[in-house]
């Protein structure tokens, strides 16, 4: 099944996957990927949830306290 991501989720996803193997903290992608809108917490795992449901769960990795990170292997 094919899955579209919204315009959040891929702006997201291809900001980690610039910085793929690399941890992002919260700041990272609230400058990066929100720049002057408000970006909460809930928001952002809500998003993460959502690419995870779209793509592969163990694609984007918590790291505790840090940030996410999108695994390539």
């Amino acid at each position: 099944m094919l899955y579209v991501l919204t315009n959040m989720e891929n702006k997201l996803f291809r900001f980690l996957l610039n910085n793929a193997n690399t941890v992002m903290s919260r700041e990272d992608i609230n400058l990066n990927i929100w720049k002057d809108k408000k970006m909460t917490l809930f928001t952002l795992r809500n998003i993460i949830r959502s690419i995870r449901e779209k793509t592969y769960h163990k694609l984007i990795k918590n790291v505790s306290n840090r940030g996410y990170m999108l695994v390539i292997e």
